[in-house]
């Protein structure tokens, strides 16, 4: 794709009494279980941890899928369970840590897979749960303050959910009209506030609208501003 992006889907979160915590589940992830993490039943159980009504399940299997597509073996065997498709509709999650660690792992899927990754999950229709999780945020929303050591995990996602659009617009033509028609210039525009938002959130956004402005003649930022 022509563009190296840092995989970042980290989250602050106490453990649950007698839960795994999602540091466990990356931990589970480690050099020593390389060469079988790529395995059907391990895929298979994260797919099904997907699906939980547990919100720390379904927290921990965005995390394991995250870290899993850095292995092109990996990758085929996720696209045969149809993970895209079951991935997706957590950009939506009641809990935002889950949105956040959904959005990192479609992300680095979009990354690690390359363009014809990023073409198969356009064609999954993971846009349409992508523009909804934007268009949530209310014009004129800020970032919060959360307390020392914290992130706010609402712009964290926002950060994610960039990168990822960016990463689709860059793919394919599909994703540049869907952005065109549902007016992402206007929800995006205004993070380019650094002061505001913060520099990493300004700067995926500015790598986005500049992919997006390529060779489009409909992108203008006038009329995203006026909308």
């Amino acid at each position: 794709m022509g563009k190296s992006k840092a995989k970042k889907f980290k989250s602050s979160k106490p453990q649950p009494t007698g839960l795994p915590s999602v540091k466990d589940c990356e931990a589970a992830l480690d050099l020593e279980t390389a060469k079988s993490i790529a395995s059907n039943s391990t895929i298979q159980n994260l797919v099904e941890k997907l699906t939980s009504t547990n919100e720390d399940e379904r927290e921990c299997g965005c995390t394991g899928i995250a870290g899993l597509v850095s292995q092109p073996q990996a990758i085929t065997c996720l696209l045969q369970q149809n993970v895209v498709r079951i991935l997706a509709p957590l950009i939506l999650d009641p809990s935002i840590q889950v949105r956040h660690r959904a959005l990192g792992a479609l992300r680095n899927l979009s990354v690690d897979g390359g363009l014809d990754v990023c073409e198969e999950m356009v064609h999954k229709d993971v846009l349409t749960p992508l523009v909804a999780f934007f268009k949530q945020y209310p014009t004129g929303w800020v970032p919060e303050k959360p307390a020392k050591k914290q992130k706010d995990l609402n712009t964290e996602a926002f950060i994610e959910g960039t990168h990822l659009l960016w990463n689709l617009c860059e793919a394919t033509q599909t994703a540049v009209d869907v952005f065109n028609k549902e007016g992402l210039v206007a929800v995006l525009v205004p993070c380019l506030q650094h002061t505001v938002y913060g520099l990493p959130l300004a700067i995926a956004v500015g790598q986005c609208l500049h992919t997006v402005s390529e060779d489009n003649p409909h992108f203008t930022l006038t009329s995203g501003e006026d909308q």
